[in-house]
């Protein structure tokens, strides 16, 4: 892994430095870090809790991607060429409890690919496939506990620009996913989510986008979960090269004698250094709250994330 992200940010600094023909771009290569801490409640114990996340991905686009009088990081939306996109990330969670010496930790690492192909009348028709793997391991006076996850996610979607600035979309997926411990328990889950969304650009300054879904999930043919999802983002463009964006995010977990509920807050600021290099940064905050057979629990994370973009 450290070798990759080396040859990502020696082929970035490359990137920039080389001549590439001018206002037109075919490719587009992006690396991001994440970093935040937090702390996990119950009524029984608090614990500190650090996070990592690292993540790269490399589109090609079908269309050349130009540069007109609209914002820069608005390029994709109003052009909307057809495109596939190969990402990786790799994500790493530790806690540890206050006042003693348990501890847990987590990794995990997904694989995807997503593209979309655009028809003359400004309808797309897109899939994505995502991959997930992750080992948690939990230590404490008692001893090792170990668990491993596989997860598989397929999505449709469907998208139509009503106008040259605005679209609508909806999206269907279905994973399937296993957790394995190293005691020889075994749990399978399945979910199927569907969603609605819209998004516009109006008068090349101001950007809403939003989405409603909703699911189940069903775990090893027994016990099911209701889950709904609402995603809003507004945002400005004061400057072609600057757009300042505030995004939140509602998840929601209902079944017998459980329910949670996770809410994210997002603000971006995205500057695009020239025609072809963007940086974005985002302070961000998740609180999750989780009521298990009368137990409640609550987590908080802040944390920071760069992502930087460059066309070629």
């Amino acid at each position: 892994m450290k070798h990759f992200i080396t040859f990502l940010i020696v082929a970035l600094a490359v990137m920039v430095i080389l001549p590439s023909a001018p206002y037109a771009f075919n490719n587009r290569l992006g690396i991001s870090f994440m970093g935040g801490s937090g702390e996990f409640k119950e009524p029984s114990m608090k614990a500190d809790t650090d996070m990592g996340m690292f993540g790269a991905n490399y589109t090609r686009y079908f269309n050349s991607l130009e540069t007109t009088d609209s914002p820069y990081g608005m390029r994709e939306f109003l052009q909307h060429p057809s495109y596939l996109t190969l990402g990786i990330e790799s994500m790493a969670f530790e806690m540890d409890v206050q006042g003693s010496n348990v501890s847990m930790e987590m990794t995990e690492g997904t694989f995807s690919v997503e593209g979309m192909y655009y028809l003359a009348g400004g309808t797309g028709i897109g899939a994505s496939l995502s991959s997930l793997s992750g080992e948690m391991e939990l230590k404490s006076p008692m001893g090792v506990y170990k668990e491993d996850t596989t997860e598989a996610t397929l999505t449709l979607d469907v998208e139509h620009y009503v106008t040259d600035t605005i679209s609508a979309g909806a999206s269907l997926s279905t994973t399937a996913g296993e957790v394995e411990d190293n005691f020889g328990g075994k749990e399978e889950y399945d979910e199927q989510t569907i969603s609605f969304g819209a998004s516009a650009l109006i008068n090349n300054f101001f950007w809403i986008s939003g989405s409603l879904g909703a699911g189940t999930l069903e775990v090893d043919q027994g016990s099911e979960f209701d889950t709904s999802a609402f995603e809003l983002e507004v945002g400005a463009f004061p400057m072609q090269k600057l757009g300042i964006i505030l995004g939140v995010e509602v998840e929601k977990m209902e079944g017998t004698d459980y329910e949670s509920t996770e809410t994210s807050t997002r603000l971006s600021a995205d500057y695009s250094i020239s025609e072809k290099v963007n940086i974005r940064g985002s302070l961000m905050k998740m609180k999750e709250e989780v009521t298990d057979a009368g137990t409640d629990e609550d987590m908080e994370l802040s944390s920071l994330q760069i992502a930087v973009g460059v066309l070629f």
